[in-house]
Parts: C-alpha cells; sequence; structure tokens
C-alpha cells in the first residue's frame, strides 16, 4: 500500500517446456486507487523483452472502474 493505492509489481521469465528456448522477460507494475466507494482507478504498465521470440514491447493501461 501507498497512500490509498495498492501497488504491484511483476517479473516473468518465459521459456519452453520441451527445448528450453528463451523467449525474453517481462516486468511490470499495478497500481489500483479507489477515488470512492463505487469508483475506481487502475494504472498498469508492462515491458516485454523478447530474446529468441517476438518483439520487444511496451504498453500501459489506464483503466476507470464503476461498481454498484
Amino acid at each position: 500500500k501507498v497512500l490509498d493505492a495498492t501497488v504491484t509489481g511483476v517479473f516473468h521469465s518465459f521459456s519452453a517446456a520441451e527445448d528450453g528456448t528463451d523467449y525474453g522477460s517481462e516486468i511490470g507494475v499495478s497500481v489500483v486507487r479507489p477515488l470512492s466507494e463505487n469508483l475506481g482507478l487502475t494504472f498498469k504498465w508492462a515491458s516485454y523483452s523478447a530474446d529468441e521470440h517476438a518483439t520487444d514491447t511496451t504498453k500501459a493501461w489506464l483503466m476507470l472502474s464503476w461498481q454498484w
């Protein structure tokens, strides 16, 4: 917890089960913060670093949620 937000960090390493081919790794961060009893704000960021497969990719999401 940071102030009113929940902050989560993750790391993934991807490889093939059969031959051990290294597909790369990904690091990500998620921040979820309530704005009111029914309204919430979520920010997510992830960066994938390709080794022998695919392309390096970085993405960010901003989401507003409503619960009734």
